[in-house]
């Protein structure tokens, strides 16, 4: 939630690392496997899931593909 707008934060509002982090997870892409792709330690890709599912709203993997998977 953006508390100066009030208004739930959308794929715009991440981060630059954020959003190849949520592009590789609605690709279906493990945690393990993104720190590969993006050369990035676990934790960093954690962290960055955490952010997105806080920004974004949604609870789950699910949600972010239903959200965000068709949007390409």
């Amino acid at each position: 939630m953006d508390y100066r707008t009030n208004r739930k934060r959308g794929r715009d509002d991440l981060l630059h690392q954020d959003k190849a982090v949520l592009d590789l997870l609605v690709r279906g892409m493990s945690r393990d496997d993104i720190c590969g792709t993006l050369h990035m330690p676990l934790g960093t890709v954690n962290t960055c899931c955490s952010r997105i599912y806080k920004q974004t709203g949604c609870k789950n993997r699910v949600e972010l593909i239903l959200k965000y998977g068709t949007n390409r």
